[in-house]
């Protein structure tokens, strides 16, 4: 029994280490949450009441088909992190990510160099950089990628630019009709760039809206980071499910 108190206490330990660096907020609520079950398991064993009996069955249960419901999610979300071949689309949307004033934040210069070695690769594609302004962004995401991107080397004719949308179904949904605006035909195919963990939400997301899409990956170059936001990806996913977009 005392193996749940060494367990809570070895996932508090982890989560104060990791509040030393930003980025782990959804792994430090985990570490806390699965602490306090494990606590509560403790003393549900300490006092075998069939209540007490019940809810200790029910959590391990809780617990098993959770896992397991994780492990097959994160097949799918890594499956679409690693799509292999790119092949050519004359349409890009480049999802946002935070803007630290108007510096990048990692992920989202992650998300600009893909779109950069994208668009080289594919010189007739044209993109559009979708992302509004958030809290603590003094210009919006799509700004930002538009001023890297053409310091890049990137003609701005390449490039449209979606500054109003604040989830990722909004990504697609309002880079569809700027593209419909610029075009004059919505697109049945697309390429999207983003975090190499986001691409199998997005790629759902793009079939609600009747699109087939490309997943373009860009790499999270922080191991540690990259696990937290799988682990993130994996209960935004069943979110969506459960809950929609």
């Amino acid at each position: 029994m005392k193996l749940y108190l060494f367990a809570a206490a070895v996932l508090v330990v982890l989560a104060l280490v990791m509040t030393i660096v930003p980025g782990f907020q959804f792994s430090i609520t985990m570490c806390f949450a699965f602490a306090a079950a494990f606590v509560l398991m403790y003393y549900l064993k300490k006092i075998p009441t069939p209540l007490s009996v019940g809810i200790y069955r029910t959590l391990w249960i809780l617990m098993i088909l959770g896992s397991l419901a994780a492990i097959i999610t994160v097949c799918f979300i890594i499956k679409a992190a690693h799509p292999g071949d790119l092949p050519p689309c004359d349409h890009v949307v480049v999802l946002g990510a935070g803007v630290r004033g108007t510096v990048p934040s990692l992920s989202l210069r992650e998300r600009i160099n893909a779109a950069y070695d994208y668009l080289v690769a594919n010189p007739n594609a044209i993109a559009v950089l979708s992302g509004g302004q958030g809290p603590g962004e003094e210009i919006t995401e799509a700004a930002c990628m538009y001023r890297e991107l053409t310091n890049m080397g990137i003609d701005p004719g390449r490039l449209l630019m979606e500054e109003h949308s604040a989830s990722t179904i909004e990504n697609l949904r309002y880079s569809l009709e700027l593209l419909k605006r610029h075009t004059g035909a919505v697109p049945t195919k697309i390429a999207i760039v983003s975090s190499e963990y986001h691409l199998f939400r997005a790629s759902l997301f793009a079939k609600e809206l009747g699109l087939s899409s490309v997943g373009i990956p860009a790499r999270t170059s922080w191991f540690a980071l990259r696990l937290n936001y799988y682990l993130r990806e994996i209960v935004a996913v069943w979110k969506y499910l459960v809950l929609g977009p």
